[in-house]
């Protein structure tokens, strides 16, 4: 059977299909079974980057949790306890029984310090964490140090 995805299906069916089977490119068909298009892989990428608000700014925070301790609603609670919104977040399933679940954040502030502590206190841990902010801190600070380099 040919593989293909009808129009009115949902981005992650598509994006299973495709993986599934390997495929760049998926044909999708309207509900009489002609053509109505095909989506490439890399329009499913952006669609995940829109979803997942990629492109806005804000620190990323990468959490681990025991899927007994783990609640959607606690841990956004916490996060929006502290006056910071979540712009998006993804958990992924331990790939083993006992496992632990990894849960990924997007804030739309770049100041983790006290939602780290927070979390944490609550039984996450906190695996990584990504802010702009931090980036460009830390450039400024390399390039404070080449330039007091060149100087000696």
């Amino acid at each position: 059977d040919a593989v293909s995805a009808l129009i009115d299906q949902h981005v992650f069916d598509a994006t299973r299909i495709m993986v599934a089977h390997d495929l760049t490119t998926l044909p999708v068909l309207d509900h009489e079974g002609r053509l109505a298009g095909i989506v490439k892989r890399h329009e499913i990428l952006d669609k995940f980057a829109r979803m997942l608000s990629a492109d806005e700014p804000g620190a990323i925070l990468a959490l681990e949790v025991h899927p007994s301790d783990f609640s959607l609603s606690q841990l956004v609670y916490s996060i929006e306890q502290a006056d910071v919104k979540i712009l998006s977040i993804a958990t992924e399933t331990p790939p083993d029984e006992g496992g632990l679940i990894a849960v990924t954040v997007k804030l739309n502030s770049a100041d983790t310090s006290r939602i780290r502590h927070v979390l944490e206190h609550e039984g996450y841990r906190v695996v990584a964490s990504f802010s702009d902010e931090y980036e460009e801190e830390e450039f400024r600070h390399r390039v404070q140090e080449f330039l007091r380099y060149l100087e000696v």
